[in-house]
This record gives C-alpha cells, sequence and structure tokens, in this order.
C-alpha cells in the first residue's frame, strides 16, 4: 500500500543498479519488457537478483490504461548456479537447476583438483570413545574443515565418516593451488580446535591430507530415487589413496597438483610410489608441517604450544606405505617406508 499513487521510476529509485529510464523507454515503444535478469542492492543493503517482465495495458480505444509488472526474485537460484559453474559449463549447471538432467549417463568432463582429509587414528579413538563425544568431535572437525575448504573456492562433495572430499576446479591451474591453500588452513584450524581440546583434557586430532590434480567427469551420480551430483575418475581415485597415505600433518600431492603449485610450503619429492590398485607408480611429494605456537582469537596469555603426538602403534598410513612399496618397487621407496617407520617409532 506504500506504493500507491507512486510513479514507477520514483519506487526503483531506491534500489542501486536498475536502469529504471531505459526500461521505461523500452516498454514505451514496445508496449512490453521482455524476461529481464537485474541485480541490485536493496535500501537495507542486501543483494538480490530478479527476473522481471513488464506488460503495458491498453482499453477498447487503445489508451494505455497501466502496466504488470511481474518480480520473481531468483537470488538463491544464482548462488546456486554460480557455484556450480565453478566445475561444470554455465548451460549444463543451468539444466542442473531447471530439472532436465533426466539422463543419468550424461556428464561433462573437465580438469580439477581433489582433496581428501581425515582423521588419523579415528578408528582407534571412537573405540574408545563416547558416541556423544565422537559426534561434538567430528562436528567442530567438521566445521573447521569446511571453513577452510569454503575461504578458499572449494565445494565439500560428501563427508565419508571423519572424511572429507573437495572439489576445486578454479583458475588455470585447475584448482590446485587454492585446494594446497585450503590444506594448509585446515591443519592450522585443527591446531586451533586442538588448543581447546587440550584445555577440556581432550586427545589432539591429527589430520593427514591427499590432493590430486586431472581429468574427471563431473555428473549426477545414483539412481532416480536417490542421486549425488559427484566427481569419479582417476583423480579422485589417486587423491583417496594419498590421503590414505599421508602421515599426521602431512599433504601428499600427486605430481600434476605439485607442477601446479607455487611454493606455498616446503615441499619434498618421494619419487615414484605405486598405489593401491593402479598398475605403474606414480611420482609424490610430501608437504610436513610442524607443529608451531597457536594463538586463539579470544586468548590474551601467551601461545600455547602443542605437546608432540603420541602413537601406541605404527600409523596406519605408514602400513599402507610398506605395503604399497614392498612388491617391485626401488630402493628409494623403500627406504622412504623406512624412514617414516623409524620416526613412527620415536614418536
Amino acid at each position: 500500500s506504500s506504493l500507491n499513487g507512486k510513479r514507477i521510476n520514483e519506487v526503483f529509485a531506491q534500489y542501486q543498479g536498475i536502469p529504471i529510464d531505459q526500461m521505461i523507454e523500452r516498454v514505451r515503444a514496445t508496449d512490453r519488457l521482455p524476461g529481464t535478469k537485474l541485480t541490485f542492492t536493496t535500501p537495507a543493503g542486501e543483494p538480490l537478483t530478479v527476473l522481471l517482465r513488464v506488460e503495458r495495458l491498453r482499453g477498447g480505444n487503445d489508451d494505455v490504461r497501466g502496466s504488470i509488472i511481474i518480480v520473481d526474485d531468483i537470488s538463491e537460484r544464482e548462488v546456486l548456479l554460480q557455484s556450480i559453474s565453478r566445475f561444470v559449463s554455465p548451460a549444463f549447471a543451468a539444466r542442473l537447476l531447471e530439472g532436465k538432467q533426466s539422463d543419468f549417463g550424461e556428464a561433462e568432463e573437465r580438469d580439477i583438483t581433489v582433496l581428501f582429509a581425515d582423521i588419523r587414528g579415528f578408528t582407534s579413538m571412537s573405540e574408545a570413545m563416547p558416541l556423544i563425544e565422537l559426534h561434538t568431535m567430528l562436528n567442530s572437525y567438521f566445521s573447521a574443515a569446511t571453513d577452510a575448504i569454503a575461504e578458499h573456492n572449494g565445494t565439500i562433495d560428501k563427508f565419508i565418516g571423519d572424511n572429507i572430499m573437495a572439489i576445486f576446479a578454479t583458475g588455470e591451474d585447475c584448482g590446485a593451488n587454492a585446494a594446497m591453500r585450503a590444506a594448509l588452513a585446515i591443519i592450522r584450524k585443527v591446531d586451533q580446535l586442538n588448543v581447546m581440546r587440550a584445555r577440556a583434557g581432550q586427545p589432539a586430532l591429527d589430520i593427514g591430507i591427499g590432493i590430486s590434480t586431472g581429468l574427471a567427469r563431473l555428473g549426477v551420480l545414483g539412481a532416480r530415487a536417490r542421486a549425488s551430483y559427484t566427481a569419479i575418475g582417476d583423480t579422485v581415485n589417486v587423491a583417496a589413496r594419498l590421503q590414505a597415505m599421508a602421515g599426521p600433518r602431512e599433504i601428499l600431492l600427486s605430481e600434476a597438483t605439485r607442477t601446479h603449485v607455487t611454493e606455498l610450503a616446503s615441499i619434498d619429492s618421494l619419487g615414484p610410489v605405486r598405489l593401491k590398485g593402479r598398475l605403474s607408480p606414480i611420482n609424490l611429494f610430501s608437504v610436513r608441517l610442524a607443529a608451531e605456537p597457536v594463538v586463539l582469537a579470544e586468548d590474551t596469555t601467551r601461545p600455547i604450544n602443542l605437546p608432540p603426538p603420541s602413537y601406541p602403534d605404527i600409523d596406519i598410513a605408514t602400513k599402507i606405505t610398506r605395503l604399497a612399496t614392498r612388491n617391485g618397487l626401488s630402493d628409494a621407496a623403500i627406504e622412504i617406508s623406512d624412514d617414516r617407520i623409524e620416526r613412527s617409532e620415536r614418536d
């Protein structure tokens, strides 16, 4: 009712980004304005995207009686479209949002970077931990990790137990540098989480991360009753295998990822390693972060130095590495495995 009696240009003047004068001229000249997408800011500073159409009304003597303006708020759809369009073509993303993806075999292939991260020793922790405490711990970890991934333009593909799969696809580097930054941020955020866990008398969490870059197939996977949008292919499998092999506070990179990544951290070559399920070995690269003092935003006290992790057994990543390198690989690969076992036993 507050708009009654006001001229249209007066109504729209309060919104920034609407070319109202050009729109009025178009309606006067053609009696209509076809569906036009507009992005503007409300007086409250809220960004909105709308689809606006105008049809002019004429009486029996062809005299102008007024105009009908139809406005559809498509802001949420645009956010989804922009998010999905980072991984597939805008046309394919639009089809998904419009419900036109009827063929489950249809997908799009492109180069992306896939990141897997999970908690080292999670099985042992969950065996001894009450379920409510386990649930709280996982939520805290997932919150820290997803924040780090979102901050670097990644998208969570799925959670599998304590495992996170994320996809990065922006830039000429196929998302490799963004994934690397996200991995570093995940470990630092878990460091902050561990300070709070130490204060509560809870054990620290250690994260292992695997990153792989290459061709993947992105599309709808599943059945008509239950499906998800995901990535499949060797690139995904390699990232998962690297995550399984990574030690605590370690990021393992495929050779393709290492090629794209600039020097964001000290990167060591591990040489050729045979991954489970693959016939030929691949060159691996490692980033292992040392523990650093952590200061929480709410702290006014001195930094807290986290104690080094303690492992009652050789960690599972080391066992996997030894099994993967035992049969037919070079001496260099076996030395890498032996070195990991010695370090784990010392811890």
